[in-house]
């Protein structure tokens, strides 16, 4: 989406929402990497990033620019505009605290002195065909393998070799990833290698559009004093009915670091476990107060890179990072420090030797 192209519908949508008046001379198209559109009004500045897709990727790298140009500036406010914004794109502005603006006549802008939330209007900028998921569970390997190994250089042939697709899945995540600014080819022909952009991009990217839900899952109550406790349990429980596991979730970053205690055990399984397995678990399926989750992943990548802490296999790092979204608890905190210790490039940290 070019700013200068849709200027006056990005005033008119704005003045619409908040009311202001907005005269020609107090839009200017800027030439400034971080931004398309500065606005002032009084003090305060808005500043307009503008980006023709809504997606995750697209708007966490729009968020980051405007979060630079409005460092240490008190007066200015970041504003994404975008076509339509989603649930996913509000909870990301949300979070990073920068307002966004859509042109289909929906709204959350927030500054000195105003405060909007307009939203219900439909998309009115819907096009024919369905967007490539970047992150579905094919083109998730992708992800996933950048990810492990940040400072890689891959052949596409690699990259088949490594995340176990074939030549056309390949061909097609590689180039949707490399629409996205995801990222980058170097040299040319059969030997051209792509490398990461962004690892940090890339790792938010995935995390808000990854859905934990599209995996099945068995809620229950197992009788036990601990999370830590059941967690033992469970595992040796599942190792008896040779059912390969790993636990996810609160259980995994507890394993993975020392953090706080927890109740809730999450355990991806193979298989679901046999009537008889679960008996011997003392297993009893419900929703309401269940202590632990039994999930029968939609992709076996989950346990890629599993590891043991103490005889208990766990999901990578990363997987847990991904599966705490949508966790109770201290699910946040667990995530964050997480991604503090074991999720950037230069990460060194190991997992505890014992519970």
């Amino acid at each position: 989406m070019e700013c200068e192209r849709v200027l006056p519908r990005v005033r008119d949508a704005f003045a619409k929402a908040t009311g202001l008046d907005v005269p020609d001379d107090r839009l200017h198209i800027v030439s400034d990497p971080g931004i398309d559109l500065l606005m002032k009004a009084g003090r305060v500045h808005f500043a307009f990033k503008c980006t023709h897709r809504a997606s995750s990727t697209a708007l966490l790298g729009a968020i980051r620019q405007l979060q630079a140009y409005r460092a240490g500036s008190e007066h200015v406010v970041g504003v994404v505009v975008v076509p339509f914004m989603g649930e996913v794109g509000k909870q990301l502005c949300r979070e990073a605290g920068v307002s966004w603006l859509d042109l289909s006549g929906n709204a959350g802008i927030t500054a000195p002195g105003l405060r909007v939330k307009m939203e219900g209007r439909p998309n009115i900028h819907t096009h024919p065909g369905r967007p490539q998921n970047l992150f579905s569970p094919v083109s998730s390997r992708l992800a996933r393998l950048f990810l492990t190994h940040p400072q890689r250089g891959f052949t596409q042939a690699e990259i088949g070799a490594e995340t176990d697709l074939h030549r056309g899945s390949v061909s097609r995540a590689v180039g949707a990833y490399e629409q996205a600014g995801l990222v980058a080819r170097e040299g040319s022909g059969r030997g051209s290698r792509l490398r990461l952009v962004d690892y940090g991009l890339l790792l938010e990217a995935w995390r808000a559009s990854y859905d934990f839900n599209a995996h099945s899952r068995m809620p229950g109550v197992v009788p036990a004093r601990s999370g830590a406790e059941l967690l033992r349990t469970i595992s040796l429980r599942l190792e008896a009915a040779e059912i390969p596991y790993a636990a996810t979730g609160l259980a995994a970053a507890w394993l993975l670091q020392p953090f706080a205690i927890f109740r809730l055990v999450s355990v991806y399984v193979a298989q679901r476990p046999p009537a008889d397995a679960l008996e011997q678990m003392g297993f009893h399926e419900s929703e309401r107060g269940a202590n632990l989750w039994l999930i029968e992943p939609n992709d076996e990548s989950v346990f890629a890179d599993a590891k043991q802490t103490d005889g208990i296999w766990h999901v990578s790092a990363l997987q847990a990072y991904l599966d705490l979204k949508d966790h109770p608890e201290r699910a946040d905190e667990a995530a964050a420090e997480l991604k503090r210790r074991w999720l950037n490039p230069e990460a060194t940290s190991g997992p505890r030797e014992a519970l």
